[in-house]
């Protein structure tokens, strides 16, 4: 079993994170600053062709610029409209990725002001890293948690509004869980290998989701099945990872067994041998939330897979130990910038059906004013105040969304 030798301190096991995806980080890095370079001379070379063409057609006078003058006039503008500019930010973002983490919502406050009626808001400012700030993962996952929530409400209210949730061809809310084998024969598989093995079968199983399931049941009731997944990695029994995918779907009945067979052959077309007599494991259920009730405690039990803290496992003394930072450091680089959520076509857009629409304040008239608030600066302690404020009124917020119709 590949398990952390020894008890790290959160900041120690950043540390050796931070070094063993140090490579990897510089090499995105580099890629992303090569595109910006590349789109400030794709910038000038249009520039010239306009010049150029513009000559030709209507010829130069002895007032006209040279080509190697508007070439350097090109480069200007470039450096004016700042071309490339986000592609450089991103790049800076992965060589001080580390250091962000760990200056997390410690060093300022962001101050968001409405110049129209003067009102204030506050933010922490923070590093927005998920994969390695728990703070920032938190953050992010009750933001998808309510997007959630709001969409599957519209979702189930135009399924009742069909007469579909009841009868003997009704649809139904389930939870699937698509998980991959962790061995070949006796021989255990990479992390990278687990993984890489989880996307593309999932890719070929919602294919085939769609195409034979979904979009005919679709067609036939007027009214689109919906679905959204979560991918999730956890440690595993032998350290190496096990991820798996969690899927909510609204439609018609699944046969199970039609489910097993074509994800046991999704992972055989890409490479695995099966030994004889070996399926796939698919997990298949009524989609709950707490207590058992079909309610909107179902958002929490779906996104909760993406809740948990994806850096620490139980030991054997019952106590949290951080996973080992080699193994970390290896699912890190396979899903840095890898989308880990997905829903079907239109599903999060029908979140915003699901939510009064307010003003960012109370002029209505809302126009920005952003400050970086500083921990050295004098009006910091205020600021910092002002934080717990706006989240409490962001609670008052809240209270103004419509409420989802479910199924009774």
């Amino acid at each position: 079993m590949n398990a952390p030798v020894a008890y790290l301190s959160r900041d120690e096991w950043l540390a050796q994170v931070g070094e063993k995806t140090g490579e990897h980080r510089e090499a995105r890095a580099q890629s992303l600053e090569r595109r910006a370079y590349d789109l400030r001379r794709e910038h000038v070379d249009r520039v010239v062709a306009r010049h150029a063409y513009a000559a030709a057609s209507m010829g130069l006078g002895a007032e006209d610029l040279s080509p190697a003058e508007v070439r350097e006039t090109a480069w200007r503008e470039v450096e004016e409209q700042e071309v490339g500019k986000w592609q450089f930010q991103r790049a800076a973002g992965q060589r001080g990725r580390i250091d962000s983490v760990t200056a997390c919502a410690k060093d300022g406050v962001m101050q968001v002001g409405c110049s129209g009626c003067g009102e204030q808001r506050h933010f922490m400012r923070t590093c927005g890293s998920g994969l390695l700030c728990s703070q920032c993962r938190t953050r992010r996952n009750r933001r998808t948690r309510e997007r959630f929530r709001r969409s599957r409400g519209v979702a189930l209210r135009r399924v009742r509004q069909r007469g579909l949730l009841v009868g003997f061809s009704r649809w139904s809310e389930k939870l699937l869980t698509f998980t991959v084998p962790h061995r070949q024969g006796s021989i255990p598989l990479s992390p990278e290998r687990r993984v890489e093995l989880l996307r593309a079968a999932w890719k070929r199983t919602l294919r085939d989701l769609n195409r034979l399931v979904f979009t005919p049941a679709s067609r036939a009731r007027g009214v689109e099945v919906h679905w959204y997944a979560a991918q999730e990695w956890t440690p595993g029994e032998d350290g190496l990872g096990h991820p798996h995918v969690h899927v909510w779907v609204l439609c018609p009945w699944l046969d199970r067994a039609w489910l097993v067979e074509r994800w046991t052959a999704a992972i055989a077309a890409e490479g695995h041998v099966w030994e004889e007599g070996e399926t796939a494991i698919l997990d298949v259920r009524a989609a709950k939330g707490r207590n058992g009730k079909t309610d909107d405690s179902v958002a929490d039990e779906l996104i909760k897979y993406l809740t948990k803290d994806l850096e620490e496992t139980k030991s054997e003394h019952g106590r949290n130990r951080l996973v080992d930072p080699d193994v970390y450091a290896r699912m890190y680089q396979l899903y840095d910038g890898a989308r880990r959520c997905q829903g079907s076509k239109g599903f999060v857009a029908l979140a915003e059906e699901n939510v009064a629409p307010s003003s960012c304040c109370s002029c209505g008239a809302c126009g920005f004013d952003v400050k970086f608030v500083r921990s050295d600066d004098p009006s910091y302690d205020d600021a910092l105040a002002g934080v717990a404020f706006t989240r409490s009124s962001n609670e008052e917020r809240r209270g103004r969304l419509k409420i989802p119709i479910v199924a009774a």
